[in-house]
C-alpha cells in the first residue's frame, strides 16, 4: 500500500508532515452508497489513520457493509469546514 499524487519526493528519506493532524479516511472495497457532494460516499471499509502533528498514533477499520446511512446527513457533514470532523474521530 502506498500513497500516489501529482507530487514526488525528492532523495530517499521519509518527510515528515509535521504541519498535519488529523483522521485521514481510506475506502476500501466496493461503493456502497454514492453521495455527490464532498467525500460523503460510503465505502464496504474505511481505513482511519488518526495523525498528530505528522505522526500516526492509531488506526481503525470500519466495516460499513449492513449499515444504514442517511444521505442527507453524509452531506451535511461534507459541507465546509465539517468535512474533516466525524464522531468516530474520537474513537481511534
Amino acid at each position: 500500500m502506498g500513497l500516489r499524487g501529482r507530487f514526488r519526493l525528492l532523495g530517499e528519506e521519509p518527510l515528515l508532515a509535521d504541519w498535519f493532524s488529523g483522521v485521514l479516511r481510506i475506502p476500501r472495497g466496493e461503493m456502497l452508497q454514492y453521495v455527490h457532494m464532498g467525500f460523503g460516499s460510503v465505502f464496504e471499509d474505511e481505513v482511519h489513520v488518526k495523525i498528530a502533528r505528522g505522526e500516526a498514533t492509531a488506526t481503525r477499520v470500519f466495516d460499513n457493509r449492513g449499515k444504514s446511512d442517511d444521505t442527507w446527513e453524509l452531506r451535511r457533514k461534507n459541507l465546509l469546514g465539517g468535512e474533516n470532523r466525524f464522531p468516530s474521530d474520537d474513537d481511534i
